[in-house]
């Protein structure tokens, strides 16, 4: 059967599968890249995490030495949590 502008009804039904056949594929490789974008953040996360309580346990034990933590040092300290818990999206969490 001819269209009105003398196409084809199956070049035209050929183009719209070509055209589905497109998004399905550009649809699968944006579900490809979300997933492994969280995976990343899922990674950067715990790592973030990981630095916070390795600092956490530095601070502990400079306390527990004769002579406590330069000022300096516990600014730093502020700062890198300040700075990490924006990163993290705000509140941090609380190992038991």
């Amino acid at each position: 059967m001819i269209t009105e502008d003398g196409k084809d009804d199956y070049d035209e039904l050929e183009r719209l599968r070509r055209e589905v056949k497109n998004g399905e594929t550009a649809l699968r490789i944006a579900c490809e890249s979300i997933a492994s974008a969280n995976d990343r953040v899922a990674l950067l996360t715990k790592t973030l995490e990981s630095a916070l309580a390795l600092t956490d346990a530095m601070m502990t034990e400079m306390r527990r030495l004769p002579t406590p933590p330069a000022v300096t040092v516990i600014v730093a300290k502020a700062n890198f949590d300040k700075v990490m818990k924006k990163l993290l999206g705000g509140e941090r969490k609380k190992e038991p």
